[in-house]
């Protein structure tokens, strides 16, 4: 149904805006005796928070994206949540039962946190910010461009050459 179109549209936005955007590095700058690459990079992994009131296809989305990006994803939920035995399926993703105090206490462990709401408790937002944690709380969206900048960080680096005696020739 709806569904099943709306993920698919998804995937394949998301894997144009890898393929296209993320997985380039540009040389910005195009400075003769430099060179600036800015690139992005997978965040080490990535936490998701499901509460009772999040969809199937939502945490799906969240799924997809994260293989995309190459973000390892560790998906949370409380316990009796019937969702989880169907994340359960994905070999990619590790799922982890969690009651709230038990996901506030592992938050740092994860460099990003993933939710499909913004309705969390206030001390998870305390606990976020006391660790200067970002928390995704945006529903996951179709566009590609968007979505995946919450699974990846981005990398400037800076090679200066001309310091060698060439300006031309680039560092091997």
């Amino acid at each position: 149904g709806n569904d099943k179109l709306k993920y698919e549209l998804a995937v394949s936005s998301y894997l144009k805006a890898y393929k296209t955007e993320f997985s380039v590095e540009r040389d910005v700058n195009k400075l003769m005796g430099e060179q600036n690459i800015f690139r992005y990079i997978a965040l080490k992994n990535m936490l998701l928070r499901v509460s009772v009131t999040d969809l199937l296809s939502d945490i799906l989305l969240v799924v997809a994206a994260s293989e995309i990006a190459r973000t390892p994803l560790t998906v949370s939920f409380e316990a009796g949540d019937p969702k989880a035995d169907a994340i359960k399926m994905f070999s990619t993703v590790s799922v982890i039962i969690q009651s709230e105090s038990e996901f506030i206490s592992s938050i740092g462990n994860y460099e990003r946190i993933r939710t499909c709401n913004a309705n969390l408790s206030l001390a998870v937002y305390e606990h976020a910010a006391k660790l200067g944690h970002y928390i995704a709380t945006q529903q996951p969206l179709i566009e590609g461009r968007l979505e995946l900048l919450h699974y990846l960080k981005e990398q400037s680096i800076s090679f200066e050459y001309h310091r060698y005696g060439s300006i031309t020739e680039l560092p091997s």
